[in-house]
């Protein structure tokens, strides 16, 4: 497949699982969602993680990436695919006083994503 499909792959699935990540923190703080929904909801998070992961290793591949394990911003990008995966072990189990800042730590996670991996400081 081409640089171009998984390109649009690997962000069509990172703005279904972000959006998704929405959905579930407005379902555990503001709206009382039902738990049918919240499963559905949480299946597109999962789906969407997969999709991302797999489609980011396919544009580490087309690059023709030697080693992407030796790059910083890679490693970051896995961090933080960790971090969302645990969302619905947060909401879920978590402690309180994490559960309540949620939102400003995935908005913090998105963030330094996004400058790793445009300025790919290291």
């Amino acid at each position: 497949m081409s640089y171009n499909f998984y390109k649009w792959l690997h962000l069509t699935s990172l703005m279904i699982m972000i959006l998704s990540t929405g959905f579930l923190l407005t379902s555990a703080f503001v709206a009382d969602f039902s738990p049918k929904l919240r499963k559905k909801i949480s299946a597109f998070h999962g789906i969407a993680l997969l999709v991302a992961f797999v489609a980011g290793f396919g544009l580490l591949a087309r690059l023709g990436h030697p080693s992407p394990f030796t790059t910083g911003w890679i490693w970051i990008k896995i961090f933080a695919w960790l971090g969302f995966g645990m969302l619905p072990l947060f909401l879920k189990r978590g402690p309180e006083a994490l559960k309540k800042n949620l939102f400003i730590i995935y908005s913090l996670l998105i963030v330094i994503v996004v400058y790793a991996v445009i300025n790919k400081p290291f």
